[in-house]
């Protein structure tokens, strides 16, 4: 099986079929999922216990759309912590960290994130 024209957009099976053909070279050690309405549970299901078989995984994160959270799962000696962070606090990372509102900076500043002027009952 040759690779996928970009790594970056297959399913959780597909990567771990590619894994074991090259594997020092698709070993990643964190997966970032931004969630969305139409995938959110296959990322928390299928696709994730499909990483939790990932031997070189250690941080697994899911990025909300809708508000500044990160649920983070970090691989320890007796299986999985969870933690969902939200606005400042800092995601710890197995090989660093980073703040939650680092990662959503200026994310819902534009203006079609805002509710619409009411109408000038005067015009």
């Amino acid at each position: 099986m040759s690779g996928p024209a970009s790594p970056l957009r297959m399913t959780a099976a597909e990567y771990l079929a590619w894994e074991r053909e090259q594997p020092e070279k698709h070993n990643p050690s964190v997966v970032v999922e931004v969630l969305s309405p139409s995938t959110e549970r296959y990322d928390r299901g299928e696709k994730w216990r499909a990483y939790q078989r990932l031997g070189s995984l250690r941080d697994y994160l899911l990025v909300s759309q809708a508000e500044a959270r990160v649920e983070h799962y970090q691989r320890t000696d007796g299986g999985w912590r969870y933690r969902a962070l939200g606005e400042g606090e800092r995601v710890e990372l197995t090989g660093g960290s980073f703040l939650v509102d680092d990662l959503y900076r200026g994310a819902f500043d534009y203006p079609g994130d805002e509710p619409p002027e009411p109408p000038d009952p005067d015009a």
